[in-house]
């Protein structure tokens, strides 16, 4: 089915190029039964006074920023920080099963995220900092943001990577993530459609 509708859109698009268009994802995945490395990340969840310190924060007006306040005030209130000296290193939004209904409602975005069995989660919009440390602080951090995830019974942990960053991919797949399928998220500008855009998911 998913195949089927892909496909058709793919005709939709070579006929009216103007009105359809997509965007590519690889999804990943990985297990966190592994061995993790160790890291001297000290993750610790967000609370509402470090959201108000980061909305007057010089990076406040980038996009991960952006989407990251809108995922907070849509009501989606896991999210992982590292400090030092009480200046933000790295932060991260994690989903779980409970937070499925939000994910549904959650506008224009809600297909890249498919249901989440329990003992799974997903990690989303890794944000490094500008004068995070040198050599790797979102290695130390994902590696922390691992051992953390794992103590709350979750086994295994999704997150997509846009197909074009290259960068992010290599980093990616040095951090222990493995490949898991790809998502294409499709935007047709069509009377009705235009208010839906279209999440393709194959398994991979």
């Amino acid at each position: 089915m998913a195949r089927a509708v892909d496909q058709s859109l793919q005709i939709l698009r070579r006929i009216i190029p103007s009105r359809v268009s997509s965007i590519d994802y690889v999804r990943y995945r990985n297990d966190l039964t592994d061995a993790i490395p160790e890291s001297v990340a000290e993750v610790t969840r967000v609370t509402e006074a470090h959201i108000a310190r980061l909305r007057l924060h010089p990076t406040y007006g980038s996009n991960p920023r952006v989407s990251g306040f809108r995922l907070w005030d849509h009501g989606l209130r896991t999210a992982l920080i590292w400090e030092d000296g009480g200046e933000p290193l790295c932060i991260q939004w994690l989903f779980t099963s409970s937070d499925s209904d939000l994910l549904r409602t959650y506008p224009e975005w809600s297909g890249l995220y498919p249901p989440l069995a329990t003992d799974t989660a997903q990690v989303e919009n890794l944000f490094s900092f500008a004068f995070a440390r040198p050599g790797g602080a979102a290695t130390e951090f994902m590696f922390g943001v691992f051992r953390l995830v794992r103590t709350m019974g979750i086994r295994t942990v999704f997150t997509h990577i846009l197909t074009s960053n290259w960068s992010a991919h290599r980093w990616a797949e040095r951090t222990g993530w493995q490949r898991h399928g790809t998502i294409r998220r499709w935007s047709v500008d069509l009377p009705v459609i235009r208010r839906f855009p279209l999440c393709v998911h194959e398994a991979g």
